[in-house]
């Protein structure tokens, strides 16, 4: 009787075993292939259609490096980083790279938060309506968390190669790393 009923335990361990097997490989390939997507989408050219009103997002981003960042006065987490996206500004402006801070429209408490904590963006904000900042949150794929801040790299040929939300020391350190790479011929 023991011998049977370890028999089946194993049974039924191996079985669960290969379909958690089974469920991350489709996952795995199902997240490969979203990220492949991603990565071949132009980025640039459907920010600036999906942007037009704004003078910013236009055909003088072309060929050029492009940090964008969405931020809210109100994300404790969005006002930590800004002093490091600052020095990020400091190190990379001169090479090109084009740095966009993006909020939602109401700006006045944007700025009255930012005058509380004493900080300032060294690059330049632009208000956006909600719907257009939905725009940069819908490239985020289902493996990956949303939220603010949420920081995006753009290469040279306007493709996504950096994306990420939330405050952590290291996407900043990942985004100098990529920034340093996409800029050392500059």
């Amino acid at each position: 009787m023991k011998l049977t009923y370890a028999i089946l335990v194993g049974t039924l361990v191996l079985v669960f075993a290969g379909l958690s097997f089974t469920v991350t490989t489709v996952s795995n390939k199902q997240i490969a292939k979203q990220t492949e997507e991603r990565a071949s989408m132009d980025v640039l050219s459907k920010s600036i259609a999906a942007l037009a009103p704004h003078k910013t997002f236009n055909e003088t981003l072309r060929g050029k490096v492009v940090v964008i960042n969405l931020w809210g006065g109100w994300c404790k987490p969005c006002l930590k980083e800004i002093p490091e996206l600052n020095k990020l500004v400091k190190d990379f402006d001169s090479k090109g790279v084009r740095f966009i801070a993006l909020s939602r429209e109401d700006e006045e408490s944007d700025l009255d938060a930012l005058k509380k904590a004493d900080l300032n963006f060294d690059y330049e904000k632009i208000p956006l309506a909600v719907k257009e900042l939905k725009f940069f949150q819908q490239l985020k794929l289902e493996h990956e968390f949303g939220g603010y801040p949420l920081n995006l790299i753009l290469d040279r040929e306007g493709k996504l190669v950096f994306y990420k939300s939330g405050y952590d020391k290291e996407n900043i350190k990942e985004m100098r790393n990529i920034l340093k790479a996409l800029t050392q011929n500059s």
